[in-house]
């Protein structure tokens, strides 16, 4: 695990993954908010927020961050969810939340309350009548 200051130069990790930063060969522990933005990105939506068909495309779409929060599925997406992709996929590493911070936020405050609620219903099923319930 990387310490605050730390900085590193290898280009390392899977290209739809990648921070901006570790492709121009500077970067410290923000590049890891990064990574788990492009997961909730995906995990919300369905597909990477930067494409291309090949890793240098990708590289080129992760350096320009054009980020699509206005296609399908989006407009029916949460504003905390969107406002935390955001936040999270932040071209400057500085501007990134920290994983407290994150975790911190309505959103996932929402999610762990909401995965709770399914627990319940998965380990009492009487508790709730209905998956709509959640």
């Amino acid at each position: 695990m990387a310490t605050t200051g730390e900085r590193f130069t290898e280009i390392v990790g899977s290209p739809y993954y990648m921070a901006p930063e570790v492709l121009r060969r500077s970067y410290g522990p923000e590049v890891d908010i990064w990574s788990a933005g492009v997961i909730l990105y995906i995990l919300l939506c369905g597909v990477p927020p930067f494409w291309a068909e090949t890793e240098q495309g990708v590289a080129r779409a992760i350096l320009r961050g054009n980020l699509d929060l206005q296609r399908e599925p989006w407009p029916r997406i949460s504003e905390g969810a969107k406002s935390l992709v955001r936040q999270m996929l932040q071209m400057d590493p500085k501007k990134r939340p920290t994983a407290q911070q994150v975790l911190g936020t309505l959103f996932m405050h929402a999610v762990q309350d909401l995965a709770v609620r399914a627990d319940v219903c998965v380990s009492l099923p009487v508790a709730c009548s209905s998956p709509r319930e959640l």
